[in-house]
């Protein structure tokens, strides 16, 4: 299949090394071109730009200087291979000169991608980066932690020891001491007290009988008596 080959470049108001890094950081390449993009900044990572037009993998990168990916969009015939695109940046007094060397492309289109880069990257690009906003800021930073490897997680606060309960004060445990002899003298007293009611309980009622035995026995004998006259 027949290719086309297209060079485009135009001036960006920041340091070459920014816009080196916020093209290999997700975040950023979304917020500099206004669509949603998802990068590996390794060389062999993948990645996706424009909301999934266009997708592909970095194969070299010199920082601050170049970027060589390989490129497809959507409108690729199933039968294309990748495009090549290369991003150039050369520092200039008040900003830098971004290029894109965009090679084998499917015949035919590129004329359309020579548009595409002006108006979806290289304007877009500069207002973001002239504006001056804190995501630009905070987005570089971001990037060249990830650049220098992976940052190192915050090792959590070590937590103060916990209190100890405070020990019983001796008075509290002399109370204690005296409670304990105290409620086990109640409770033998109680003992007692059951028994001895039980006890006099059991002498009422022998009492009770022997009454009873005595006065039957009485009348007994004065019907026995009766009886003799």
């Amino acid at each position: 299949m027949s290719t086309e080959s297209i060079e485009v470049f135009g001036v960006i108001h920041a340091a070459p090394e920014r816009i080196y890094q916020a093209w290999l950081n997700s975040s950023e390449h979304s917020a500099m071109t206004g669509g949603r993009a998802t990068v590996d900044p390794n060389i062999g990572g993948r990645f996706s730009v424009w909301d999934g037009y266009a997708e592909g993998s970095t194969i070299e990168l010199e920082p601050g200087r170049r970027i060589v990916q390989r490129w497809r969009s959507t409108e690729f015939p199933s039968e294309a291979g990748d495009s090549l695109l290369e991003v150039r940046f050369e520092p200039l007094e008040n900003g830098t000169r971004v290029a894109f060397l965009h090679s084998e492309i499917p015949e035919g289109q590129a004329t359309k991608y020579e548009q595409s880069w002006r108006e979806h990257y290289l304007e877009p690009m500069d207002r973001y980066f002239s504006s001056g906003s804190a995501a630009a800021e905070s987005g570089g930073a971001l990037m060249e932690e990830s650049m220098m490897g992976e940052v190192e997680a915050p090792k959590p606060k070590p937590k103060p020891p916990a209190k100890k309960a405070a020990a019983p004060k001796p008075a509290a445990k002399k109370a204690a001491v005296k409670k304990a002899p105290a409620r086990a003298a109640k409770k033998k007293s109680a003992k007692k007290s059951k028994k001895a009611a039980s006890r006099r309980s059991s002498r009422k009622s022998a009492a009770r009988k022997a009454t009873r035995k005595g006065k039957s026995r009485s009348s007994k004998k004065r019907s026995a008596r009766r009886g003799k006259r």
